[in-house]
């Protein structure tokens, strides 16, 4: 669903090509501001879109801080490849999509 390169969307149109290449001959689809502040290049979006389901058990994730983040791309690029940002932030915005209900044991 996003342009992250392990993967790709592709666009419905043509799936050959991926929504980056899209992004990247269409740069006004992203937005002159968005461009501007995150200075969007390759046609990679500055977000990691994803949709969790909780109707099953969720994996654990453990973001490292901007310092560590820095020391493992520089020592682990080959591991770590599309995983740093340069901005050191994550921005998240959650929505729901249907209704659920918390059951504990």
């Amino acid at each position: 669903m996003g342009t992250h390169p392990n993967v790709p969307a592709t666009l419905s149109s043509n799936t050959s090509t991926t929504l980056a290449q899209h992004l990247t001959s269409n740069p006004k689809l992203v937005g002159d501001k968005v461009n501007e502040k995150f200075e969007v290049k390759d046609g990679n979006l500055p977000f990691l879109f994803k949709v969790l389901s909780i109707g099953t058990a969720l994996s654990i994730q453990a973001h490292p801080d901007k310092k560590l983040a820095e020391r493992l791309f520089k020592d682990h690029g080959d591991i770590y490849k599309g995983t740093y940002s340069p901005l050191g932030r994550n921005t998240f915005l959650a929505i729901r999509l249907s209704c659920w209900r918390i059951r504990w044991p």
